[in-house]
């Protein structure tokens, strides 16, 4: 009934034009969402999850009522106290930046194989950053401004022997053995001897070191391995 009151009480029937206008709304509207078209965010509006809106030229995603009538009052998506609220559609659905993949969270790292570090992540070279534009990050790291600057490392997961979570530790060698075949020439290796027993047997003992870096292929102790890239998400 176009008063919304049955036609007992004083309402009125429908005619074909009101017909006729509701459905062409309705097919302007589909086609315009069909072409792109979509809401924009208004602060005199409700909204409740799980709508969709544009503003500030990113897509949100409702993740909250808020809006006039809701007890939190409007919170404009991409703003400070609205993250609860709104949602990066496609950061965390769809493309991470360009990336691809899931969504991370601030302070996840990656290893990058392009010559740039990508957009929403730091290169993890010790550089220090603002805790005002990035206060996640900071407060990710433990109210540090500061990223890992982890060039030239391996990374190992925290506990054990590995140590404490973010703790550099220096090149180490575990204890081993060498074997030393004969003959040899003991040169400067110490040499003690001692009869093990009654009838002659004897134990010979040498002690020593062994050069650095063993043959002089290379400088350190370490697995095959490739550089690329790490990279910490700020945002």
């Amino acid at each position: 009934m176009v008063t919304q009151l049955p036609l007992a009480q004083g309402g009125i029937a429908p005619n074909r034009l009101d017909f006729n206008g509701v459905l062409y709304m309705l097919s302007a509207f589909a086609f315009w969402q069909q072409s792109g078209g979509m809401w924009r965010w208004d602060g005199a509006l409700n909204y409740a999850p799980p709508c969709l809106v544009f503003h500030g030229e990113k897509l949100w995603w409702c993740r909250k009522a808020s809006g006039p009538n809701s007890g939190d009052g409007p919170k404009t998506p991409g703003t400070t106290g609205a993250d609860g609220y709104w949602q990066d559609f496609f950061a965390a659905f769809l493309d991470l930046d360009g990336l691809g993949g899931s969504a991370l969270p601030v302070g996840s790292l990656i290893f990058y194989c392009g010559v740039t570090v990508p957009a929403g992540f730091f290169f993890c070279n010790g550089q220090n950053f603002s805790a005002t534009d990035y206060p996640k990050l900071y407060a990710a790291l433990g109210n540090r401004n500061k990223v890992p600057d982890y060039r030239g490392l391996f990374l190992r997961s925290t506990g054990g022997a590995a140590g404490a979570q973010g703790v550099t530790r220096a090149s180490s060698i575990g204890p081993h053995a060498h074997a030393i075949p004969g003959p040899f020439d003991a040169g400067g290796l110490k040499h003690d001897s001692s009869v093990e027993n009654d009838v002659g047997v004897e134990r010979t003992t040498l002690t020593g070191t062994t050069q650095s870096n063993g043959t002089g292929i290379g400088t350190e102790t370490a697995p095959a391995h490739v550089a690329e890239m790490l990279c910490i998400k700020h945002d």
